[in-house]
């Protein structure tokens, strides 16, 4: 993030371990949030490209019923597994 750090805030789902929203409390536009090993980016908070493509497929089990990933790409029904390598492009 390049400024406004001050005006982030996130809000964390009861009862869940890893759901967490972070978003611009002036105008609600999402932002970054961390999460176990990583982070998240919202493709909306992207203005150029960002240089790496998809590794994965997460929370497959609970897509739409219209997704159908044909890229070949590892498909889990939630999270990746802990010792899932994320440095495989």
């Amino acid at each position: 993030m390049l400024h406004g750090a001050a005006e982030i805030t996130s809000w964390h789902m009861p009862g869940t371990r890893f759901y967490s929203v972070s978003f611009c409390k002036s105008c609600g536009s999402p932002a970054p949030s961390t999460i176990p090993k990583g982070s998240f980016v919202s493709a909306g908070c992207l203005e150029d490209d960002p240089g790496t493509r998809t590794q994965c497929h997460v929370f497959y089990g609970s897509r739409a019923a219209w997704v159908d990933a044909k890229d070949g790409l590892p498909k889990f029904e939630e999270f990746p597994p802990p010792d899932y390598d994320w440095s495989q492009p």
